[in-house]
């Protein structure tokens, strides 16, 4: 009994020793865990239908200091928020002040230098309709309106980083469901505590910590940007692999290790069983492509037949 007693401590102590962490790198795990199932769930999606409109594709100057510009067709545009995009030009020698309001309720008010040629980006949450005016007022002549359109992005990028930017309270999308989110972090944990190990090599381990803290970084600015902004940042599902990989990229390596040593080991253990199945795979394959090249040339000969009585 003292033996067997002993055993199981041992074994216990071994099972501790190699799952956990200990309290305070457990409580990490569970914080980085949670702030990417957080950005799984928020704040990526899995289909954008990117709409933009073009509303002034011409240079326009104002009269008197303002213009009117009435929105053409929005159909196009679900109800939500509206994200604005301006270019404007100043050709003036001093700086204007230009304030862009929607009827009668002001969205933005900005300045432009001399010989500037400035972007504005602007979102209105309750939303824009089809013949709603809008009104880019000035306190003087010389500057011009050279581009606007009206959509549901401010901007987007291609590639296996895209992502795109939105107004602040866009939530039709597609994205992640709660319980995909959770399984995520229940997986990341489950992982992290007997993986999650930092490299032996000086250099290798900072640069471990770096990247980690430049993804853990851009989590967290995604997470709150839409609390101290109006915009909102949606990646991409291959965007958010890549952030999630570069942070669990020591125990993707390592999980990848210990399943080719398990899978080498189960080879190993059954070399003769998996040569015998792959030879009688490899017959069975050869057997099938003969009986489907004499199947073939049966239906071609039924083919032609039917379509000689069919003439």
């Amino acid at each position: 009994m003292t033996s067997l007693f002993g055993l199981r401590a041992g074994t216990y102590d071994v099972a501790m020793h190699r799952f956990w962490p200990g309290l305070k790198r457990f409580g990490a795990f569970v914080a980085l865990a949670g702030c990417c199932a957080l950005v799984l769930y928020g704040r990526v999606y899995l289909s954008y239908d990117r709409v933009r409109i073009s509303v002034v594709d011409s240079e326009r100057l104002p009269s008197d200091g303002s213009m009117a510009v009435i929105l053409p067709d929005l159909s196009r545009l679900a109800e939500g928020p509206t994200a604005i995009v301006l270019t404007l030009h100043n050709q003036a020698l001093t700086t204007r002040s230009i304030m862009v309001a929607d009827s009668d309720v002001s969205l933005s008010r900005f300045e432009i230098r001399p010989n500037e040629t400035l972007r504005v980006d602007l979102s209105v949450q309750a939303g824009l309709r089809t013949g709603d005016t809008l009104h880019v007022v000035g306190d003087g002549d010389g500057w011009s309106l050279r581009h606007l359109e009206v959509g549901n992005a401010h901007g987007f990028s291609h590639g296996l980083f895209s992502l795109v930017v939105v107004p602040q309270s866009v939530e039709r999308y597609e994205a992640v469901s709660l319980v995909g989110a959770l399984s995520l972090f229940v997986v990341l944990v489950v992982l992290a505590c007997p993986l999650f190990r930092f490299d032996n090599y000086r250099y290798v381990r900072l640069a471990e910590i770096a990247l980690i803290a430049v993804m853990s970084l851009l989590f967290l600015v995604i997470a709150v940007l839409p609390m101290v902004s109006q915009y909102r940042v949606l990646l991409s599902l291959s965007a958010f692999s890549v952030c999630l990989g570069a942070v669990y990229l020591s125990v993707a390596l390592r999980a990848i290790r210990s399943i080719y040593r398990a899978l080498w080991n189960l080879y190993s253990d059954h070399r003769e069983e998996v040569h015998g199945f792959l030879l009688a795979a490899h017959g069975m394959w050869v057997a099938t492509r003969i009986k489907m090249l004499y199947s073939a040339v049966v239906v071609l000969f039924l083919v032609s037949v039917s379509n000689f009585y069919s003439s």
